[in-house]
């Protein structure tokens, strides 16, 4: 299928040249072939910022994925404070403890 769009593509181009070459008058050509190269130079682009906008996408991905990565881990080592000092207020209740190093813990 792609094939055939390609080759369809180009006969079409050519049948376009022959057309502008036989039924155009002189004092038309200039201005139909510099719009077309404008349309050829503006098509060049779309078809670059396509694969460019998709490699700015992976970058972009790959920074927040990094991003996303960091705050787990911040949330880990988080989590695992909270749960150490949990512990530690469980166990300071357990022994009836009131104050560690100079922290006075309310109960």
């Amino acid at each position: 299928m792609v094939i055939i769009s390609i080759i369809a593509v180009i006969l079409l181009t050519i049948l376009i040249v022959w057309a502008i070459d036989n039924f155009i008058p002189k004092k038309f050509k200039t201005p139909i072939l510099i719009s077309l190269w404008a349309i050829i130079i503006f098509l060049g682009y779309i078809t670059f910022m396509s694969v460019y906008g998709e490699i700015q996408f992976n970058q972009l991905k790959e920074k927040r994925y990094k991003i996303a990565i960091e705050n787990l881990k911040d949330r880990e080592i988080k989590g695992l404070a909270l749960s150490v000092i949990i512990l530690l207020v469980i166990k300071a209740e357990d022994h009836n403890i009131t104050k560690v190093k100079g922290i006075k813990l309310k109960m």
